[in-house]
């Protein structure tokens, strides 16, 4: 009697488990594959071109280059180079076209038909980027894109222009200057295939520069430097190498 009991026990345990291998078909589940490491051990080469965005007194242009190495999938290091291509602004040339009427007009005496200003020449930096957001959408239900939002900190050194230019009449001891530059900044990546990306990046270069002072300082150095926001939004594309790229673990 025992063992009748004991069978049927043991049949009530297996039929739910049989029932379920009946009915769920998994021929067509998707395989289990290991996530793919977008970044990790890649170097990133990267032109880029961007545009200053808050000095009243100068436009500027930035070209350059960006070299990234990624430790992990969520942590690069990279240094880069910019040089800056500076256009004076309509504020700017509208108060020295101001100050050279005053002047006309014997309103105003000595070389103050100027206002001596400074921009970013070249800079070149070193930084660490940290990825705490990555991903992938589908874009027009057929395009698929990988992603990721980075931050990153950093230091480096600029040269500075002081304007206006030396020439005979107006001397400036201190034509140009040097400065550390603290960098802070976050970006965009777009991976368009598994070797190339587009980077829309926004940095703040904190350089020790003139802003703008309303005199021109003759025969002596330039006053008033300070450590001034030079906000640059950027855009860049990405070649990742090597051209393949890893599986997680």
């Amino acid at each position: 009697m025992k063992r009748f009991w004991l069978a049927l026990l043991v049949v009530t345990l297996l039929l739910p488990a049989s029932a379920v291998a009946q009915t769920v078909d998994l021929s067509d589940a998707p395989v289990i594959r290991r996530p793919l490491e977008w970044r990790k051990g890649r170097f990133g080469l990267s032109p880029v071109i961007g545009v200053t965005l808050n000095d009243p007194y100068w436009t500027q242009m930035l070209v350059g280059a960006s070299a990234d190495y990624h430790i992990l999938d969520w942590l690069a290091v990279g240094v880069d180079f910019r040089y800056a291509i500076g256009f004076s602004s309509a504020l700017l040339d509208q108060i020295e076209s101001e100050l050279a009427q005053a002047r006309g007009r014997g309103e105003l005496s000595g070389e103050v038909d100027v206002v001596t200003t400074s921009r970013v020449n070249f800079l070149t930096t070193a930084n660490v980027q940290m990825i705490p957001i990555y991903g992938k959408f589908i874009l027009f239900e057929s395009f698929e894109v990988a992603y990721d939002l980075h931050f990153l900190a950093g230091v480096g050194y600029a040269r500075t222009l002081a304007y206006p230019r030396d020439d005979a009449t107006r001397q400036i001891a201190n034509r140009g200057g040097n400065s550390v530059v603290p960098v802070v900044g976050a970006g965009l990546r777009l991976f368009l295939n598994r070797w190339l990306a587009l980077n829309f990046e926004f940095r703040d270069y904190f350089v020790n520069m003139v802003r703008v002072v309303p005199e021109y300082p003759t025969r002596r150095s330039t006053p008033g430097k300070s450590f001034e926001h030079n906000l640059v939004l950027s855009v860049g594309v990405s070649f990742m190498l090597p051209a393949e790229i890893g599986h997680g673990h």
